[in-house]
């Protein structure tokens, strides 16, 4: 409770020009500020538990609205449907945080950067449709999105941010994008639905609590690249059954593994080039 009121009284010093309440059930009552550039950027009231519709404007007094302020719809506990115009190119953090009724959303492709946690704690969301020109999946982007199943990621994709789907527990298999080359520490910590995965061959790293209490996980497959396994990385996960190393046996003896990287795990077998290991 606490943070959340430093939050919204923050909110408040943020837009200049005062808020109002997102909405009175039809559609939210914006507010914005002028930024250097000369363009807008969208700020509506933190919190309000009234506003079910927001059609965000293009432009405000003739000038584009460019940007989703920070913590734009942070709260809104009934919004259920939003648009954002193709003149948003970027969405900071916190935009949509703690929005519990929302359960769909598109972000057009005029967006390239979204901000850290921007659907975390969406509850109810399951469905969201990626700009194709986003390069990175921030950091928790999607934290705690419990009923979200899947997410097709744009081919640009190169880096999924810490924790991005942590606690996703309905996400089921992704398929990661070739160009990507990392993956933050516990960006898919404890995906329940998760049977299997397959890391691109362009990740050379396991890094710290990836898949940890994913505990339905069975099989994951690992690039020969591959030449370091981090702490906890799939700690918990109790149904690994295989390990499937495009490298030879010698390369997974000599990986560098951190400490308790496959604590409490299933009884798996790696499946390399050249034979197998138990575990």
């Amino acid at each position: 409770m606490k943070k959340k009121m430093l939050f919204a009284a923050a909110m408040s010093a943020v837009c200049a020009f005062g808020l109002t309440a997102c909405g009175d059930g039809k559609q939210a009552d914006f507010k914005f500020t002028p930024s250097v550039e000369g363009s807008y950027y969208l700020c509506t009231a933190t919190g309000d538990e009234e506003a079910t519709v927001a059609v965000v404007p293009s432009e405000y007094k003739g000038k584009p609205v460019t940007t989703l302020g920070y913590g734009a719809f942070y709260a809104c506990k009934n919004l259920k449907s939003v648009t954002i115009p193709s003149s948003i190119d970027f969405i900071d953090a916190w935009s949509f945080g703690a929005c519990e009724s929302l359960t769909e959303l598109t972000i057009p492709d005029s967006v390239v950067t979204v901000g850290m946690f921007v659907f975390c704690q969406c509850t109810n969301l399951k469905s969201v449709t990626l700009s194709k020109n986003l390069t990175s999946i921030s950091r928790g982007m999607f934290y705690q999105c419990g009923k979200i199943e899947s997410i097709t990621f744009p081919d640009g994709v190169t880096h999924i941010g810490i924790d991005a789907f942590a606690a996703c527990s309905s996400l089921k298999n992704v398929t990661l994008p070739e160009g990507l080359t990392s993956i933050g520490a516990s960006a898919f910590y404890g995906c329940n639905s998760f049977t299997d995965i397959t890391l691109p061959d362009s990740i050379t790293s396991v890094n710290i609590g990836l898949f940890d209490s994913c505990e339905n996980l069975k099989s994951v497959t690992l690039g020969g690249g591959v030449d370091s396994i981090d702490m906890y990385a799939f700690r918990g996960c109790l149904s690994l059954t295989d390990i499937n190393f495009k490298g030879t046996k010698e390369q997974w003896n000599k990986m560098k593994k951190g400490l308790d990287w496959n604590e409490n795990t299933g009884d798996y077998t790696v499946h390399c080039t050249d034979g197998d290991i138990s575990k």
